[in-house]
């Protein structure tokens, strides 16, 4: 989660234990992806390509919007260059989905989603986080929740089927006397299971127990955080470190 999982930043790490020269290494990496884009986007797009790629990890956990990418362009250029990123395997959108029923895919809104980045280490990055400030100060950075769902999306991903893209889902209610996200739905032995992500070990859980309610197939939800691994009632939790286990 600190350093991210790019071979040659990993390598670095190992080899040097300067976190400065990993930092430049990741420099190196964001300014190749940058210059790529200009070989294989249209020139028309490449402007819009850099914007949501310098965009994505600002929006890390949030609703994906359009206009927080440039307000002063058209929706259909920017979400050209969204799916530039996403067949590039550079980003991947999770889906809001009604949950209902299995396969996920058969009920999302395809209007509502979140995009999540290819590597933590290299959103973090883009950000403008210092490596040697978060030894120091890991829990002072303003942007853990959201790096705590990036690590977990990609965890997802990484586990999913070998020979599919990974797909991503999240469930959201809206109305008047609810207002109730979860992070993130999965399946396990064809159950639709609710994931919610906590930056800290303690959090309410409103959101997965209105899922619950809601949802009476699913038998359980899990939290990750900080904490340990644990069986409560209608709850498993699950540390951070061991997302593999779901």
């Amino acid at each position: 989660m600190w350093l991210g999982g790019m071979p040659a930043v990993v390598d670095t790490w190992l080899a040097h234990k300067d976190s400065s020269l990993c930092q430049r290494i990741q420099d190196r990496i964001i300014k190749t992806y940058i210059d790529d884009f200009q070989k294989y986007a249209k020139a028309h797009q490449v402007e819009h390509v850099g914007h949501v790629f310098s965009s994505i990890p600002k929006q890390l956990g949030k609703k994906f919007k359009y206009i927080s990418v440039d307000p002063d362009a058209k929706t259909y250029p920017i979400k050209q260059a969204l799916h530039l990123l996403n067949k590039a395997g550079i980003t991947y959108q999770c889906f809001h989905t009604a949950a209902q029923s299995y396969p996920l895919g058969a009920e999302v809104d395809e209007k509502k989603f979140k995009v999540f980045f290819f590597d933590i280490g290299i959103a973090h990055r883009i950000l403008g986080l210092d490596l040697a400030e978060w030894v120091t100060h890991p829990m002072e950075v303003e942007l853990f929740g959201f790096s705590a769902e990036q690590l977990v999306a990609q965890e997802l991903i990484s586990y999913s089927e070998p020979s599919q893209k990974g797909e991503l889902y999240y469930w959201h209610n809206e109305s008047a006397t609810s207002n109730a996200e979860v992070d993130f739905i999965t399946i396990h032995n064809k159950r639709i299971i609710p994931v919610e992500v906590k930056s800290k070990i303690k959090g309410e859980m409103k959101s997965l127990n209105v899922f619950l309610s809601k949802h009476p197939k699913s038998p359980y939800g899990i939290k990750i955080s900080e904490g340990m691994f644990g069986k409560h009632d209608h709850l498993r939790e699950i540390p951070l470190y061991g997302v593999k286990n779901i």
